[in-house]
């Protein structure tokens, strides 16, 4: 049974369906080495955005014009974040200043609609432990589950799927479900079954950002969430991490699943987050990863 259909699936079908929709985009450095050795190489995070059924049709009615505004100013035509935090790509003569006003001008709409954002990260230790416990199978669905990838996007979209269900007056079900490219091309509806009454046609479509602009605001979140992890482990800071810095404190992420920590940067020493992370683990039962670094991180 194939589980994977073609499907265009356009912003105007959602913002007049009356339903909400949930925005998916992956975030990290994908083999790249981390300064510390809790963020593991092969790890994956999927992040997900949650715009209520209040909020879709005016989101998706201003989205555009900011979009326009952006390439005014750059003459960039897509918010790319990781391209305007390094200053590359399409951003690569854009003024360090613009390029900073513009996560500001993200942070703004963040605060403005308090958008819920889900976040999953497995690594191959953590999914073999999870899996260990759980005796789940090889393949559930479209996912592979012996994946880092697949499996934390399937658990994302199984904290999506439950935080949609307890609040059905903020959020009108069946919700779309839009994922950026990647996981499978765009313009694609995979099936999920049994999942109709929560996900429109018990499915999640892939699309490309420049077609349905709003994935721009998964990958905001992702990067921030991604970014923010990156430099808690990052010996040397770069200019663009300075700048950055004073953000990372009042992102203002409405962040559902992750705790939320006050960080004394400062003081702030590189081992702190495996500390940080080992409490954190301990609190949801899971195992130590490195026994050492079970002491209480520096913070405020």
């Amino acid at each position: 049974m194939s589980h994977v259909e073609p499907y265009a699936l356009t912003m105007s079908e959602v913002a007049q369906s009356g339903r909400s929709c949930v925005l998916i985009d992956d975030s990290g450095t994908p083999g790249q080495i981390a300064g510390s050795k809790y963020l593991d190489p092969n790890r994956k995070t999927w992040v997900a955005v949650l715009i209520s059924h209040l909020q879709i049709r005016e989101v998706c009615d201003q989205f555009p014009g900011a979009l326009d505004k952006l390439t005014t100013l750059t003459r960039a035509t897509e918010f790319h974040f990781m391209e305007a935090y390094r200053g590359s790509g399409q951003f690569k003569s854009v003024a360090f200043k613009v390029r900073l006003a513009l996560f500001e001008f993200m942070r703004n709409i963040f605060v403005h609609y308090m958008f819920p954002v889900i976040v999953q990260t497995f690594d191959p230790h953590d999914l073999s432990e999870i899996r260990g416990r759980a005796k789940l199978p090889e393949k559930i669905g479209p996912f592979v589950i012996s994946s880092p990838s697949d499996a934390a996007l399937f658990f994302l979209l199984i904290q999506v799927k439950k935080y949609l269900e307890q609040h059905p007056r903020d959020f009108a079900t069946p919700s779309f479900v839009v994922l950026d490219e990647g996981f499978r091309p765009a313009d694609r509806s995979i099936k999920i079954p049994t999942w109709d009454e929560v996900f429109h046609n018990s499915s999640i479509y892939t699309t490309r950002s420049k077609s349905f602009l709003l994935i721009q605001l998964a990958d905001y979140a992702a990067f921030c969430v991604g970014r923010t992890q990156w430099l808690l482990t990052k010996e040397k800071l770069s200019r663009s991490d300075k700048a950055f810095l004073p953000m990372i404190a009042d992102i203002r992420l409405n962040t559902v699943n992750l705790t939320e920590r006050n960080v004394n940067f400062r003081d702030w020493q590189l081992h702190d987050y495996g500390r940080m992370i080992e409490r954190d683990r301990q609190r949801k039962g899971l195992s130590p990863k490195h026994k050492q670094d079970t002491q209480s991180p520096t913070t405020d």
